[in-house]
């Protein structure tokens, strides 16, 4: 942040926590996290490089944040969900990726997950669809880039 010349609050606290075999709750009340006040959390970017078990623990986890919480995400649907064109892109994409040394580990049904974030405890849960983020965020694109399938956003509340 500093290189970019992005300034950090006072307030802003960084946590480093592993999903994988980390407590993410201790490591946040270790930090000085209020649980009993609502907080959101954006978790962009991270999901697919971890585990669905990792994912699944860290979700219930946020499900265990006070009420009025609420919580993003970015996840990767199943191949078996893509089109023809988005299935090779998505090949192509995530040997690229495991090439560098971080592969894709997870992908997620958004019906069974939408299902999953309310049964540990969220109230709602919506998912993305990629018409929902092109019409959104790609719209008046003069290029004409557009997002595909394969990858959809979350938000659960409390």
């Amino acid at each position: 942040m500093a290189e970019a010349s992005i300034g950090v609050p006072s307030s802003l606290t960084f946590v480093p926590v592993d999903f994988e075999g980390g407590d993410l709750g201790g490591a946040l009340r270790q930090a000085g996290f209020r649980a009993d006040q609502a907080a959101c959390v954006s978790w962009m970017g991270v999901t697919m490089y971890l585990t669905a078990d990792a994912v699944l623990r860290t979700l219930g986890t946020v499900a265990g944040f006070a009420a009025g919480s609420c919580l993003c995400f970015d996840y990767r649907v199943p191949v078996t969900m893509l089109n023809p064109i988005e299935r090779v892109i998505n090949e192509v994409i995530e040997q690229q990726i495991a090439a560098l040394g971080e592969p894709w580990l997870s992908t997620f049904d958004p019906t069974q997950l939408q299902e999953q974030l309310l049964e540990l405890g969220f109230s709602s849960a919506e998912s993305t669809t990629a018409d929902d983020l092109n019409l959104r965020y790609f719209a008046r694109r003069k290029d004409g880039l557009r997002t595909g399938g394969g990858a959809r956003i979350m938000c659960a509340n409390k």
